[in-house]
Formats: structure tokens, C-alpha cells, sequence
């Protein structure tokens, strides 16, 4: 073999990208911002850029590790059934409930499943106790700027509405509707859990106490302040 040519062969920028997202240090903030993603998806009634955001980064999440043998079909399956169970809760019974805990499960066991890779040892359960660990901190430290820091800061202060308009001073949306306290409709739209009802003659937008009602059942008002008129479902027909 001698004068043989020499080929070295380098790591391409394919791989050299799949190496980053898989890094250790990479990891934990792909698995928060998929967190926050799908947290914040589920409590909003429609799909939007959080939830975009959070499935993207899953994604660069698991393909970086299916690329690179941590993860298997088994992962991927457990993914695919949390976002199933994702979309039913988002678009079908918006609202958290028995579908987003199955979501955030599925796609949690996915998640640990392919930190510690197939032929897991006590080292690599560590390292990914301590990646989710990582995940977990930052996502309550997200949650805490955006709830107790964010509107109180100087750049961010003329975002967020600081005057408060308490009933007590005066402030009211609209007249209040005692008359409708106590009377029984019918619900002529999905209550998701906002929607509208007929009582009577009158349409009404209102929000359901229990979260999703289907449309056709009725309801009962059951208290009512300005614009905001809260309602519960009944069994039978609506009293006159």
C-alpha cells in the first residue's frame, strides 16, 4: 500500500449540527421551550405560535438524538401519541383535562426514554435526570420573569396595562344584568368555554363554569357582571 492516496474524511455540517443539539448543555433548552410551547398551548384555545415554536423544538430535540442511536421507534411512537393527545385537547376539549395529561405524559416518557438512549447504565440515567432537572429550572424561572418580572420592567412597562379598573372605583363594561340571573337557555354553539345561547329571544355570549359544553344543551345563567355572563349546564328542558 505504500504510496497509497490518503483520504481523511472531516465531520460535515450535518453533523456537526446534530452534535450541538444533542450536546448536553443544548438539550435542556430545546426541552424548555418545548415545554413552555405545549404548556402555554394547552391553556390558549387555538393553535398558535407557542405551539409552533414548542413542537419545533421537540423536533430538533428527537430527530438530533434518532440521528444520533439515543433514541428509537419506541420514542417516537410515545411522541406521536402526545401530540395526538395534544391536538385533542387543543382543538377538541379545549382546556386542561385527561388529554393534555396523557400529552404531557407520553411526551415526557419519550423525552427520558431517549436521554438515557437503548442500552441505558446508571451514568447515563444521571445525565438524564440532570438534563430534565435542567429543563424543569428553566421553565419555572421562564415562568416566574413572565408572571412577576416582565410587566414591572422599564422596557417592557408601556406593554403591559399597570392602571387598575376595579368596580369599586367606578369602572364598569357595560350595565349590569341581574334579570338574567337564574333563568335557562339553550346553548346554540359549542361552549369552549366561551360561546353563545339562546334564552328566550335573546342571544347571549357567555362562559361555561365547567369548562366544555356541547352544543344543544342547557344551561342556566348563573351569575352575570357587565358583559360577562357565566352559565352551567342542566338536564332537561329549559323552564320557561
Amino acid at each position: 500500500m505504500g504510496g497509497a492516496e490518503v483520504v481523511t474524511v472531516g465531520i460535515n455540517w450535518a453533523e456537526q449540527l446534530v452534535r450541538f443539539l444533542s450536546n448536553p448543555f443544548v438539550a435542556p433548552l430545546l426541552l424548555s421551550i418545548g415545554t413552555l410551547g405545549i404548556l402555554i398551548e394547552i391553556k390558549t384555545p387555538s393553535f398558535g405560535i407557542a405551539g409552533a415554536v414548542g413542537l419545533v423544538s421537540l423536533a430538533a430535540f428527537f430527530g438530533s438524538h434518532l440521528i444520533v442511536g439515543l433514541a428509537g421507534m419506541e420514542e417516537v411512537i410515545l411522541l406521536g401519541a402526545g401530540l395526538v393527545a395534544l391536538a385533542i385537547e387543543v382543538f377538541v376539549v379545549p382546556g386542561f383535562g385527561i388529554a393534555g395529561a396523557i400529552a404531557i405524559l407520553c411526551i415526557g416518557s419519550a423525552i427520558f426514554l431517549a436521554l438515557i438512549g437503548n442500552l441505558p447504565t446508571w451514568p447515563d440515567v444521571a445525565r438524564a435526570s440532570g438534563i430534565l432537572f435542567a429543563a424543569a429550572m428553566i421553565v419555572v424561572a421562564a415562568i416566574y420573569v413572565l408572571v412577576n418580572k416582565l410587566p414591572s420592567a422599564g422596557r417592557t412597562r408601556g406593554v403591559f396595562l399597570r392602571a387598575a379598573t376595579d368596580k369599586e372605583l367606578g369602572y364598569i363594561a357595560g350595565a349590569t344584568r341581574d334579570d338574567l340571573v337564574g333563568l335557562e337557555g339553550v346553548a346554540i354553539t359549542d361552549l369552549r368555554p366561551a360561546g353563545t345561547i339562546k334564552v328566550g329571544d335573546e342571544r347571549l355570549d357567555v362562559v361555561s363554569d365547567v369548562g366544555f359544553v356541547a352544543k344543544g344543551k342547557h344551561v342556566r345563567v348563573i351569575s352575570s357582571e357587565s358583559y360577562r355572563h357565566v352559565v352551567e349546564p342542566i338536564d332537561g328542558e329549559p323552564s320557561a
